[in-house]
């Protein structure tokens, strides 16, 4: 309860500089996300380690402005929902490192959002970084397309680019079907692509089990 009513108070004083709310510890939707991972593949080290993601919920300026800190490798902040789990099961602790970020949005309507993102990840020295991201949304039925672009650059790895083209559908009422698509490039000579399916079962609104 301690933890919970300070990380309310950072991000309703946070909120209060670019606006003109009171700056107190009333419950927002700010979190603290900690968890221990374990994973072990074959021909390789067992793996046991920490993790975090903190997200301040700026109330007054929410629809321009985010604020998010994380524990994460360089391909890990890059990479679509579909592979994301093998690129952190792929992740060594020593690749990881504490990532802060703000987030303007530069224009969003109903069916397109264009965002900017700029951070740092903390090390000797930083690593600074900068994104644009394009959103495209349309539905069609039942059915909901999601095209998004992002092109980013980091001033240690240079520059990079992900495009992912994803189908959506309800099956029951808790039950989505997922279809994505992605091609993803990373430096002179990574680049990685692919194509699959997920299922999402939503338990309740803070808990969804993926397939």
């Amino acid at each position: 309860y301690f933890i919970s009513r300070k990380i309310y108070l950072i991000s309703n004083a946070v909120d209060s500089f670019f606006s003109e709310r009171e700056i107190n510890d009333k419950k927002n939707k700010s979190h603290l996300r900690i968890w221990y991972e374990f994973s072990k593949k074959e021909s390789s080290d067992y793996i046991a380690r920490p993790d975090f993601k903190l997200r301040l919920y700026l109330e007054k300026t929410r629809k321009r402005l985010k604020l998010n800190f994380s524990n994460t490798s360089l391909s890990e902040e890059n990479q679509n929902s579909l592979n994301s789990n093998k690129t952190t099961s792929d992740t060594s602790n020593e690749d990881k490192q504490i990532s802060a970020s703000l987030s303007l949005n530069i224009k969003e309507t109903k069916r397109f959002k264009f965002s900017t993102h700029s951070g740092v990840r903390v090390g000797v020295p930083p690593n600074l970084f900068l994104r644009m991201k394009g959103t495209y949304r349309y539905n069609l039925h039942d059915w909901e397309f999601m095209a998004r672009s992002e092109a980013f650059y980091y001033s240690k790895d240079g520059p990079g680019w992900t495009t992912n083209l994803n189908m959506t559908k309800p099956l029951m009422e808790n039950l989505i079907f997922d279809f994505e698509n992605f091609i993803t490039w990373q430096g002179p000579k990574d680049l990685s692509y692919g194509h699959g399916f997920q299922l999402f079962y939503k338990i309740n609104p803070q808990s969804t089990l993926t397939f």
